[in-house]
């Protein structure tokens, strides 16, 4: 008979999502988490995890979320007075200057 982390792995293997595998196996969600994370280090093949199923092309990881940048009340007033001359939220105003800053436009030389 198979190991509880032998067994823990074997699910993991076949796509068995760890908070599936823990209600399976009498466990806590951490302690199979903990286990496959174990198992990656040395070397074992388990897919990754996302939202409770394995990524692949079918499900890819889910997009980050938007970073927040805090700016002075002088800064956020200037932005918001430009984002509404333009027609724009002072956030997609924010968005647009800080791409063409950094690394520029498509239609820019």
């Amino acid at each position: 008979m198979n190991s509880p982390r032998e067994r823990i792995i074997e699910l993991a293997q076949t796509g068995v999502p760890p908070a599936d595998i823990a209600a399976r196996l009498g466990l806590r969600p951490d302690q199979v988490r903990g286990i496959i994370c174990y198992a990656r280090r040395s070397g074992i093949q388990i897919k990754r995890f996302s939202g409770g199923r394995p990524i692949s092309a079918d499900n890819p990881p889910a997009a980050k979320p938007a970073a927040t940048i805090v700016v002075g009340d002088r800064i956020l007033s200037a932005l918001e007075r430009r984002a509404e001359h333009e027609g724009l939220g002072a956030s997609d105003l924010a968005r647009r200057l800080l791409e063409e800053a950094l690394v520029g436009t498509a239609g820019s030389s």
